[in-house]
């Protein structure tokens, strides 16, 4: 189970036993690839909300660096995202 790198009094814990958490530079790669599988899901049921080119592994970057996308964590592991 990985350690969670933000101050506790940043996190809020839910009933379902899942945190709600500021993301940092060190989930990037695991909420993009979130997002990524999201966008594929909406195509399949044909909602196209999203473009190739939003959201890119730099607007998450840039929502990581000023604190604008949490994440709910379950298990160690990003299970829902929320700007």
């Amino acid at each position: 189970m990985q350690s969670n790198p933000c101050r506790q009094e940043d996190t809020v814990i839910l009933k379902n036993n899942m945190d709600i958490i500021p993301l940092q530079s060190a989930h990037l790669d695991e909420a993009f690839a979130l997002l990524m599988a999201c966008r594929e899901a909406l195509e399949a049921a044909g909602i196209y909300q999203w473009t190739d080119r939003y959201p890119s592994a730099s607007v998450v970057a840039h929502d990581i660096k000023y604190g604008g996308i949490y994440g709910f964590i379950k298990d160690g592991r990003i299970a829902g995202i929320v700007t």
